[in-house]
């Protein structure tokens, strides 16, 4: 029946309240079976513009009687929805609780190579066959209005989440970087501090975390280490059909459609190859822990 949640695995004793459909109904709480309430009251909200654009086929040998229509127009659609929640308190049956303080982080960035794919179909119409050229491109123009995490205040600490404000990242409106430090203080002090240091490769990656002590004293670090080289951007064209880095140049733009044979005409595509001397560029090597030991994968 309608609003009723099937847990996986089945727990009879954890409750739902105010469910979430598609008409974007809010979570309320999740009580489990200890009686602890879990709140979700901010949640992240999606916008997707989706557009397409048809290319004008090639002049190719097709079938006779092969019609191209001539230009297709541009649509757009968008989709508006919640596209995750948020933890806001986790409250005890003796009213002991932890909050959750967030803030704004939006992000948009254009997706125009995931959404691409071929169309290789024969469209069968009044006027004849239709071929059209396996280029058809759709792009998707997602933006997130998001939160990322400032605060978590329990009864005795506060945990604070500052980010570097002068270091943007790719996509992100609001203009925050990374996450730069992590304090950590109860109600009269700071007990320790996390500062975050990044390397850059095409994406920004953990370098090493150092630890300090209330004062300031340096205590320790951990110490991350990646295999070589440039590890490309988002929305790379080179990829293999799994999606990750191959390292293959594409010669026709951005399109990652693959060679085709269509209607007995060869297509020249992407090299949609799987090569892992470049597929693992940028993965973790190594973490040195502050206790000296080291985990090489």
């Amino acid at each position: 029946s309608e609003n009723i949640v099937q847990h996986v695995p089945k727990n009879d004793y954890l409750k739902v309240t105010n469910i979430p459909n598609i008409i974007g109904n809010e979570v309320k709480t999740i009580t489990d079976e200890k009686g602890i309430k879990y709140s979700f009251e901010q949640y992240e909200r999606a916008f997707i513009t989706y557009q397409l654009t048809y290319n004008q086929p090639p002049t190719l040998n097709f079938p006779s009687g092969t019609i191209f229509p001539d230009g297709f127009p541009t649509v757009a659609n968008i989709d508006d929805y919640r596209s995750a929640y948020f933890l806001d308190s986790i409250e005890s049956p003796s009213g002991k609780s932890v909050q959750f303080v967030y803030e704004d982080n939006t992000i948009s960035y254009t997706d125009d190579l995931l959404t691409q794919w071929a169309y290789v179909t024969k469209i069968e119409a009044n006027r004849g066959t239709m071929g059209v050229e396996p280029t058809e491109y759709k792009a998707s123009i997602s933006t997130y209005e998001s939160k990322r995490v400032k605060q978590i205040i329990g009864e005795n600490a506060v945990i604070t989440f500052n980010y570097d404000e002068q270091v943007n990242l790719p996509y992100n409106n609001d203009g925050g970087g990374q996450l730069k430090e992590i304090i950590i203080a109860n109600k009269e002090k700071v007990i320790k501090k996390y500062t975050i240091h990044y390397m850059y490769n095409g994406r920004y990656n953990i370098e090493r975390v150092d630890i300090f002590d209330g004062v300031g004293n340096k205590l320790s670090d951990y110490q991350i280490t990646y295999i070589d080289g440039q590890v490309p951007e988002p929305n790379t064209s080179g990829v293999d059909f799994y999606g990750y880095n191959n390292g293959k140049s594409v010669s026709n733009g951005s399109n990652i459609i693959p060679t085709l044979e269509v209607y007995g005409s060869v297509y020249s595509g992407a090299d949609r190859r799987v090569d892992t001397n470049y597929s693992k560029i940028g993965m973790i090597e190594s973490i040195k822990y502050p206790t000296g030991g080291k985990t090489i994968f």
